[in-house]
């Protein structure tokens, strides 16, 4: 991580094997109800860089590996202000390289989306707050992850 300020990171998975034009969203365990959709993510290690934080959390919260990002992979970079003061909120877009869904501690349950899809979401009010600007700019991306 080049500076210190706190992040969390999350990444946008496309082409998951039998799903290809839909990305993965998946609803946390223990948190109140309803329960909102989100990407896999989390919070970055000290001295971690972004890029494994994406490969690390998309493999807890998923089961499923990811394949290599680049900086250019990065869709999504702000800094945003929290309870606790200042954060950046970095997202990545990737391809699905291998493994299969599973739901575990954290993860109730996983879902696969077309960009139509994630639009109502948005609209419906059943994505995460702070995940709806990074959707939204995803939505008007052109070109697919490599």
């Amino acid at each position: 991580m080049v500076e210190n300020t706190p992040a969390v990171v999350f990444v946008i998975i496309e082409n998951v094997f039998g799903h290809q034009g839909k990305i993965l969203l998946l609803q946390e365990k223990n948190r109140p109800e309803p329960r909102m959709w989100k990407l896999p993510g989390g919070t970055l290690d000290k001295g971690e860089w972004p890029e494994v934080t994406a490969y690390r959390e998309a493999l807890e919260e998923t089961g499923l590996l990811i394949k290599t990002l680049y900086d250019e992979d990065k869709i999504f970079d702000e800094k945003r202000e929290g309870r606790f003061g200042p954060y950046r909120f970095i997202v990545f877009r990737a391809d699905y390289m291998r493994g299969t869904t599973l739901v575990g501690d954290k993860v109730e349950r996983i879902g696969f989306f077309s960009k139509e899809e994630v639009k109502g979401l948005i609209e419906k009010r059943e994505i995460v707050p702070t995940h709806v600007p990074t959707l939204k700019k995803y939505l008007e991306l052109k070109s697919p992850a490599k």
